[in-house]
C-alpha cells in the first residue's frame, strides 16, 4: 500500500496521509423493505509525529473520517481519533511503554449489529490507556501489561414522541496481560 513520505520537523518525522474515496451501497438503511441505495464520499485525513531518538520514543497520531452522502445527508457522520505512545528505556533490556487513546466513533446502519431504528447515526467515545514494562535477554521478550477502557455511547432517539434515550449501556473494562516470547 501507500506509505507516506516522511517529512523531518527537529527531533521528530512527520507523516501527513489523505485517503478520499467513494463508494455505493443499495440498502443505506439496513431495512427489510423500502431499501434506499446512496453514493458517499469519504476522506480521511491523519498525520502522526514520530520521534527519531536514539533513546526512548514519542508518537502522537491525529486522523478523522468525514462521510458524506449524496441523497441522505442525515447520514453524514465525522469521526475522530489521537492515539499518544511513549516508551522509556530504562535499561539496556528493560522498557517501558504508554499508550492512551480517544477515538470518536459513529456506527453506521449497514454495520453488523448496529442499531437501525434511531433516527440518526449513534455516534460513541472510547477512551483508551494501556502501561506496558517489557524485559528482554537473548531472544526471550516478557511483557506485563495493565490497561483500561471505556465506552460512553451518545443518547439514542428511536420515536420523536419518546425523547432522548440511553439504549447502549456504557461499559468500561479493565485488561491485564502476561505474555511470554520467544524467538
Amino acid at each position: 500500500g501507500y506509505e507516506p513520505i516522511p517529512i523531518s520537523a527537529g527531533s521528530f518525522n512527520i507523516y501527513p496521509q489523505l485517503n478520499v474515496s467513494t463508494y455505493a451501497v443499495d440498502n443505506l438503511y439496513a431495512t427489510s423493505s423500502n431499501t434506499e441505495g446512496d453514493v458517499a464520499l469519504m476522506v480521511v485525513p491523519s498525520i502522526t509525529a514520530q520521534s527519531t531518538w536514539s533513546e526512548h520514543s514519542l508518537a502522537v497520531t491525529a486522523s478523522g473520517r468525514a462521510r458524506f452522502w449524496a441523497d441522505n445527508s442525515s447520514e453524514n457522520s465525522v469521526a475522530a481519533n489521537l492515539n499518544v505512545v511513549s516508551g522509556y528505556d530504562i535499561n539496556s533490556k528493560l522498557s517501558w511503554v504508554n499508550q492512551g487513546s480517544y477515538r470518536h466513533e459513529v456506527q453506521n446502519r449497514t454495520d453488523v449489529g448496529a442499531l437501525r431504528t434511531s433516527t440518526e447515526p449513534v455516534t460513541y467515545d472510547v477512551f483508551y490507556f494501556n502501561s506496558q514494562l517489557i524485559y528482554s535477554f537473548g531472544r526471550v521478550r516478557i511483557s506485563g501489561s495493565a490497561g483500561a477502557q471505556k465506552l460512553a455511547y451518545s443518547d439514542v432517539v428511536t420515536d420523536p414522541d419518546v425523547g432522548a434515550q440511553p439504549l447502549i449501556p456504557d461499559r468500561s473494562l479493565l485488561i491485564y496481560e502476561l505474555r511470554g516470547e520467544y524467538a
